[in-house]
C-alpha cells in the first residue's frame, strides 16, 4: 500500500501508458478467473472499467476506425484516471508481477516500458 488511507487519487498519464496498463489489467483478470480468485478478477476488471470511463473520448474513435495500433498524436494524449489508491498499489504490484514474465519471454522493451511506467506512477502517487 502507498499510503495509510484508501482515498480516490486521480493520476494522469499519456494514453499509450494507460493502454499498456490496461493490457496487463487484463492478463491480471485472466490469470485470477483461471486459478478461481474472484475477488482479485472483480477488482481488476473495476480497474479496467474505470480506466475505459477515463479514456473513452479519446479512444472510441481509433476503435470505431479499426485501425491499430493508434498513431504516435493519439497515444501522446494526457488522460487522466481516478483509482483508488489499494488499486494503484494493485496495478504497480501487477507490473512488477509482469515484469517476471516479460523477462524470461525476452520481451525487453516492454518490461522496460513497465519499470518506466511504474517509476511514474511511484513519483505521482507518493
Amino acid at each position: 500500500m502507498l499510503t495509510g488511507d484508501d482515498a480516490e487519487v486521480a493520476v494522469s498519464v499519456p494514453l499509450g501508458d494507460w493502454l499498456f496498463i490496461d493490457g496487463a489489467m487484463d492478463n491480471a483478470v485472466q490469470s485470477a478467473r483461471d486459478a478461481d480468485n474472484d475477488a482479485e478478477a472483480e477488482g481488476g476488471q473495476r480497474i479496467r472499467e474505470t480506466g475505459w470511463r477515463a479514456t473513452g473520448h479519446p479512444t472510441r474513435p481509433v476503435f470505431d476506425s479499426g485501425v491499430w495500433p493508434p498513431s504516435d498524436d493519439v497515444l501522446s494524449q494526457v488522460v487522466t484516471v481516478p483509482l483508488r489508491r489499494s488499486e494503484w498499489s494493485f496495478v504497480l504490484s501487477t507490473l512488477h508481477r509482469g515484469n517476471v514474465s516479460r523477462t524470461a519471454l525476452g520481451q525487453v522493451e516492454d518490461a522496460r516500458r513497465a519499470e518506466a511506467i511504474v517509476r511514474v506512477l511511484t513519483a505521482k502517487l507518493l
